[in-house]
């Protein structure tokens, strides 16, 4: 018996790759929908504490980056976080040997920032290890382990494509679904270099060939998917340059590719006995919070507009931005 194919993925989206977390404890509640690797479809996603607006940014996704999301909330979905999100651990907490660190004590906190006061977004259990990068006074600052999640809005997050998304159906003829596939490919080809997925495409004519192989649409499919294999490593080498390129084009920041922490214009408000620090960063009008540096010399920057690294500190309500380096903006 004959089978059409169709290529229906504009209505279908697969699950996958369900994976295993300790809650976040920033935000509790039940969380709905199943687990997927998702794909980040902005530029410079924050990934929030909390499952709302105004909650600590932990770190960004760029576009076209897979994430592993948990579940849903609302318009949020929880996510394991990065790597490259950087995260805190009380010090008394971690054994420290070269860097490598051994969690001491069950149920240990995952922070936001290096003070008592800032979210929790996991626990580790004792005998865990983590990567300690850097040291804040009684505090580690660690590559998030697994554990840590944060929050993202869904409207930044797609579900990840696959030939799964292709489907039979029996009402049209193998050069009508053939016709449907070739459209579908071509679509492909036309979206910004970053988004192009060519090789859920590429499972899709192999499933057809191999179901139709005794027909020409069979063969005219294998060939296609020949084609299409070579378009994939040529489009996988196209984006390794870009992202070569703008890591080139970055080169001249102090933390090549890393987002800044925070963004604003630098102003020297004055020493008053009991502020936190003479330095203020401003953004539209609005304060951000104090600056101070122990590495850098922020009377250099004054009246600057100004990317800063470092970290966040929450001083009795107040914001304090410790940095480590500071870029001004051309």
């Amino acid at each position: 018996m004959r089978h059409s194919f169709c290529a229906r993925f504009f209505l279908c989206v697969l699950t996958s790759l369900v994976f295993s977390f300790n809650p976040s404890y920033a935000s509790e509640g039940a969380l709905q929908g199943d687990a997927f690797t998702g794909v980040v479809s902005g530029e410079r996603v924050n990934v929030r504490a909390s499952d709302n607006i105004s909650s600590e940014v932990v770190c960004q996704l760029n576009k076209g980056e897979e994430v592993s999301v948990l579940g849903l909330k609302g318009k949020w979905y929880k996510v394991e976080l990065p790597k490259k999100a950087l995260v805190y651990v009380a010090k008394s907490k971690v054994s420290n040997k070269n860097g490598q660190g051994t969690v001491s004590e069950d149920k240990t906190n995952i922070r936001t920032a290096a003070t008592i006061s800032s979210t929790v977004i996991g626990r580790l259990n004792k005998g865990v290890s983590v990567k300690i990068s850097k040291e804040y006074l009684d505090w580690y600052e660690i590559e998030a382990p697994k554990g840590a999640a944060g929050w993202v809005s869904s409207d930044y997050i797609k579900k990840d494509k696959n030939f799964d998304n292709l489907c039979f159906v029996h009402n049209q003829s193998l050069s009508e679904n053939l016709a449907q596939m070739d459209a579908a490919y071509q679509a492909e080809l036309k979206k910004p270099l970053r988004e192009i997925e060519l090789k859920w495409i590429l499972g899709g004519y192999e499933k057809f060939a191999a179901d139709n192989k005794d027909t020409p649409e069979g063969k005219e499919a294998l060939l296609k998917a020949q084609e299409i294999k070579l378009k994939v490593a040529e489009i996988e080498h196209l984006k390794a340059k870009e992202v070569y390129d703008e890591k080139l084009k970055n080169i001249s920041s102090p933390r090549p590719g890393e987002a800044p922490m925070v963004t604003g214009t630098l102003n020297n408000v004055g020493k008053v006995p009991g502020r936190l620090s003479r330095f203020k960063l401003v953004k539209d009008g609005k304060s951000l919070g104090y600056l101070t540096s122990s590495r850098v010399d922020l009377n250099g920057y004054i009246n600057l507009p100004v990317n800063v690294w470092g970290a966040k500190k929450d001083v009795n309500g107040i914001t304090l931005y410790e940095a480590d380096a500071v870029q001004i903006i051309e």
